[in-house]
């Protein structure tokens, strides 16, 4: 399977390593340009919520399937974590409007913990079987023991 990992993401960030190492060691190939020929398109994980948009256009006219590593909610963190925006303000408004809509633009999300699906399915009113878990991780080629 051949699949375009795409978005503004960092790619030295480790859950976007994880991700595309596990999905290599499981025989998939993977591109970075959405012209180049691939079976499904993962958005990686940043901070920006409009790749999915322009991810999503792009799947609705080649028929692939999109998959989004939303990690964590951007309206919680900005308006309940972070406090830069009331709930009931227009710019929490668009926090979870954004959050919502790529949801329900993505065929798939994913989630590094249960509590985080659940989040998902009860603030932004996603079925559950449209999320899949995956922990965060480490890459083992960069990780070394600090233990004698």
């Amino acid at each position: 399977m051949k699949i375009c990992y795409f978005g503004n993401f960092n790619p030295a960030y480790s859950r976007n390593r994880v991700i595309i190492k596990g999905l290599e060691h499981h025989g998939a190939r993977i591109v970075h340009e959405l012209r180049k020929p691939h079976d499904l398109v993962i958005v990686g994980y940043s901070d920006s919520r409009w790749t999915v948009l322009i991810a999503w256009v792009w799947c609705l006219l080649s028929g692939k399937a999109l998959v989004w590593d939303a990690f964590y909610s951007r309206y919680d963190s900005w308006v309940f974590d972070r406090k830069l925006a009331s709930p009931r303000s227009i710019k929490g408004w668009y926090y979870w409007l954004l959050d919502w809509l790529c949801c329900r633009l993505a065929d798939r999300v994913l989630l590094d913990t249960y509590t985080h699906i659940e989040y998902f399915v009860k603030t932004f009113h996603i079925t559950r079987s449209k999320f899949i878990r995956v922990l965060v991780g480490t890459d083992e080629t960069i990780f070394h023991p600090f233990l004698g």
